[in-house]
């Protein structure tokens, strides 16, 4: 099974999402915005929502990573 994924931004910045993390009814996938489908390429952003703030989220998504559990 998954331990997590590791999202990748197309600036670089990565961000790991433990497999709950990822799972969670909480953590925003986002492929549109205001309606539209998001830019070309990449998804709008991942944002695990787990407080008002986060420093977690990835913005213009250009790779999702499973990591595999160990």
């Amino acid at each position: 099974g998954a331990n997590g994924v590791t999202t990748v931004g197309m600036d670089g910045y990565e961000a790991d999402l433990t497999a709950k993390e990822a799972q969670d009814s909480t953590t925003l996938l986002a492929f549109y915005r205001d309606g539209k489908t998001s830019a070309e390429n990449g998804t709008v952003f991942v944002v695990p929502c787990k407080s008002d703030f986060t420093p977690d989220y990835v913005k213009d998504v250009e790779e999702i990573v499973v990591n595999d559990a160990a």
